[in-house]
C-alpha cells in the first residue's frame, strides 16, 4: 500500500469517530481564516489611512489595496484550481476507495486536485503576510489544520494538499512580482 493511501485510510478510521470536529475543521474553518485575514487587514489599512477616515482617498486607497493584496492574488489562485482540477481530475479517496474510505460529510465526487479549500486559504496567508507577519502565520496553521482534517473526511489525498500549497504560494508571488514591475514601468519618466 504507498504512503498516501495508508494515511488516508488510518486518519479517515479515526475521523469515523470525530465527525462533527472534523466536519467542522475541514469545511467551517475556512470561514474564521477569512475573519481574521479581513479584520486584521482592516485594522493595518486604519492605522495608515489616517484621520478623518471615510474621506474619498482613503476609500479609494482602501478598496485599491483590498483589491491588489487580497482580492487579486486570492482570486488568481483559486481559479488556477479550478483550472488545474478540470485539466487533471483525480478521483477523491471516498470515491476511488468506497469499501475503506468514508466520506465523513456529503461532497461531491468531482475532481479533488489540487485541494480548493488549501488554495484559498494558503493564498490569503500568503496575501496576509504583505501586511501581517504574524497573523498570517496563525492563517498558514489554520489551513494546515483544515488540509489535514480534508485528508481525514476522505475528501483529498495528501498531494492534493501539496499541489494546493505549491499554487496557493506561487500564484500570490507571481502576481506580486508582475504588479511590481508594472507599478515600475509606469512609474519611469518617458525618454524622448
Amino acid at each position: 500500500m504507498n504512503w498516501e493511501k495508508s494515511w488516508v485510510f488510518s486518519w479517515n478510521a479515526w475521523a469515523q469517530h470525530h465527525v462533527k470536529l472534523v466536519t467542522f475543521l475541514s469545511n467551517d474553518l475556512v470561514y474564521l481564516t477569512i475573519l481574521v485575514a479581513l479584520l486584521t487587514f482592516l485594522i493595518v489599512e486604519i492605522r495608515v489611512v489616517g484621520k478623518p477616515l471615510f474621506t474619498t482617498n482613503n476609500i479609494r486607497k482602501f478598496l485599491f489595496d483590498g483589491i491588489v493584496k487580497i482580492a487579486l492574488p486570492v482570486g488568481l489562485a483559486t481559479t488556477v484550481s479550478e483550472i488545474l482540477s478540470r485539466t487533471f481530475p483525480r478521483q477523491r479517496p471516498f470515491v476511488t476507495y468506497p469499501e475503506k474510505v468514508h466520506s465523513v460529510f456529503l461532497h461531491t465526487a468531482d475532481g479533488g486536485m489540487p485541494s480548493h479549500h488549501t488554495v484559498f486559504m494558503i493564498a490569503l496567508a500568503a496575501s496576509t503576510f504583505l501586511f501581517s507577519r504574524t497573523i498570517s502565520y496563525i492563517v498558514a496553521l489554520m489551513t494546515l489544520i483544515c488540509a489535514c482534517a480534508r485528508i481525514a473526511a476522505g475528501i483529498h489525498y495528501p498531494m492534493d494538499i501539496l499541489a494546493a500549497v505549491v499554487v496557493g504560494l506561487l500564484i500570490p508571488y507571481l502576481t506580486k512580482v508582475v504588479l511590481l514591475r508594472l507599478r515600475d514601468s509606469l512609474s519611469r519618466p518617458k525618454s524622448a
